[in-house]
């Protein structure tokens, strides 16, 4: 049981990581109105603005699959006895 807490919580982890990127990235890319090309004064604001929306999320869909996972291995080891 305590496993599964260990999994969700490094999931969640790397999944905040993962969506820091990838949100400060697209943020920087993509300006708030979905212009392909954000202006220049607009950037690194817009990366900070989408990376604190969107981060958490993808960071709670990782946790949820690493805890599903984790609990799904604990079962097949509780059940096989091994």
């Amino acid at each position: 049981p305590y496993r599964i807490v260990d999994d969700v919580g490094g999931a969640f982890a790397m999944g905040c990581t993962a969506g820091c990127i990838w949100n400060l990235g697209k943020g920087i890319v993509v300006s708030h109105s979905g212009m392909f090309r954000a202006p220049k004064s607009e950037r690194l604001i817009g990366g900070f603005r989408l990376l604190s929306k969107r981060a958490p999320i993808l960071g709670g869909s990782f946790a949820l699959w690493g805890g599903i996972f984790s609990m799904t291995d604990c079962i097949i080891t509780l059940t096989r006895n091994k």
